[in-house]
């Protein structure tokens, strides 16, 4: 699952860079770092590092040392494991929801809105990891976004996508 996980994340760094470089200007027409500086120089880093853990666990799969094709048996394996409990296996499905989350998260901004998406995002997954506390679950899925909103859209002036309620 380690390798997985790493070339998912070096290509979404490559998309990440693609899409800077696409819709972002790196120098402005006064010949100063324009919108797209940054973000260039952080999708190069990312490129960077992804890569280099991707090759760490090329090596690995090399050594033996972890075995990528035994994903499916692992996503149909939830036995309880977890801190403490002496085995370090992760819970593979909890990872791809996670992975679903933000893809649908991604993808309901401009329908739904910023402020919107990001509340059905956070209670989703707090509720897909926290079945028993719903009142705490609904909480921090409405005040996290709330603050963020707040953070962005009236204190620093970097308005929240709107979605077609206008929310």
């Amino acid at each position: 699952m380690r390798l997985w996980f790493s070339l998912f994340l070096f290509i979404a760094s490559v998309a990440y860079f693609i899409y800077g470089l696409n819709t972002l200007t790196f120098v402005s027409r006064i010949g100063r770092p324009g919108p797209g500086y940054f973000p260039g120089i952080v999708g190069v880093l990312l490129i960077l590092f992804t890569a280099l853990n991707v090759i760490k666990d090329l090596k690995a799969v090399k050594n033996n040392e972890i075995q990528p094709f035994r994903v499916m048996a692992m996503l149909l394996d939830r036995k309880a494991s977890g801190p403490g409990s002496g085995d370090d296996r992760s819970y593979p499905i909890d990872v791809v929801m996670v992975i679903l989350c933000i893809a649908l998260l991604i993808g309901s901004i401009t329908l739904l809105g910023g402020l919107l998406s990001m509340v059905v995002f956070m209670f989703v997954l707090l509720f897909a990891m926290n079945k028993r506390k719903l009142l705490v679950n609904v909480g921090y899925s409405i005040a996290l976004p709330v603050a963020l909103y707040l953070l962005f859209d009236v204190l620093l002036n970097a308005s929240l996508p709107r979605g077609v309620l206008g929310i």
